[in-house]
């Protein structure tokens, strides 16, 4: 299990650390969590549709 401790670990590279863990695993889970009116929904839909790096739409559930 991976554990971005800040906002900037993660949005530094996720396509990275989601490529690091997809070659010891068959899919992974990202969980967002922050305070209410942070964003959460609007990167989540941004994520579902416009995929990132090298994961396409379709790729994300």
């Amino acid at each position: 299990m991976i554990f971005c401790q800040t906002q900037m670990e993660l949005l530094s590279n996720p396509n990275e650390i989601c490529v690091r863990e997809l070659k010891e695993k068959s899919r992974i889970i990202v969980s967002i969590s922050e305070l209410c009116g942070s964003g959460k929904s609007t990167l989540e839909k941004c994520i579902r549709k416009q995929g990132f790096d090298n994961f396409k739409p379709h790729q994300i559930a």
